[in-house]
C-alpha cells in the first residue's frame, strides 16, 4: 500500500523516539560522526529548533551545490521565517536533526514546498544553526530531479508544476 511523499515523511515522524529526529532519503548520506555533533548542539542549546551542517549536492559523482549559511538566529521568530525564505533555494535543511517533539507540533501537508513551510515553522519556533562543515549529501535524482517531478510524484495541479516558487508564496 502506497501512502505518498508527505504521508510517509509524517507516518516517519509518529513511530520516532527518543528526544531528537530527522529524515534521512535512501540515496543521501551524512558526514561520519555528524549525528554526534548535532546531538551534543542541541542538548548544550534549548532555544534551537534544528541544527543542520553543509548540504553538498551531488549529480552523479559530481558536486553542483552547496547550500549553507542557514544560520537562523535572531531573538523574533518571524524574523528567522522571513530570512529563511529570503536564502532558501532548495531546503534540504530540513534534513537537520531537530527536537522531536516540536516536529510533531508542525502539521505535514501535501503541498509542492511544504518542507520549506515546515522548516520555516522551526524557525519561527526556535534557532536555526548551520554547522561550517559538509554534513548532509544530497544525490540529485528521482524526487530531487526537478519540479516537475516532484509536482507530479506530490500529485500537483499544472499550476504548480510551472510556477513553484509562486506556489509556494501563495501558500
Amino acid at each position: 500500500h502506497i501512502i505518498g511523499v508527505m504521508q510517509n515523511f509524517d507516518f516517519v515522524l509518529r513511530q520516532a523516539r527518543g528526544e531528537f529526529f530527522m529524515w534521512l532519503s535512501d540515496d543521501d548520506f551524512l558526514a561520519p560522526g555528524i549525528l554526534q555533533k548535532y546531538a551534543d548542539f542541541l542538548a548544550s542549546n534549548r532555544d534551537y529548533s534544528l541544527v543542520s551542517g553543509k548540504i553538498k549536492y551531488w549529480i552523479g559523482d559530481r558536486p553542483i551545490f552547496c547550500e549553507e549559511d542557514f544560520n537562523l538566529e535572531q531573538r523574533a521568530g518571524i524574523a528567522r521565517v522571513v530570512k529563511f525564505y529570503f536564502k532558501v533555494v532548495y531546503g534540504s535543511i530540513f534534513y537537520g536533526l531537530m527536537r522531536k517533539e516540536t516536529a510533531k507540533a508542525i502539521p505535514i501537508k501535501t503541498r509542492i514546498g511544504d518542507d520549506w513551510h515546515f522548516v520555516a515553522s522551526l524557525a519561527y519556533l526556535g534557532k536555526i544553526k548551520n554547522l561550517d562543515c559538509v554534513a548532509y549529501n544530497k544525490k540529485c535524482g528521482g524526487l530531487s530531479k526537478d519540479f516537475q517531478q516532484y509536482a507530479k510524484t506530490m500529485g500537483a495541479a499544472p499550476f504548480s508544476a510551472r510556477y513553484p516558487h509562486v506556489q509556494i508564496a501563495m501558500d
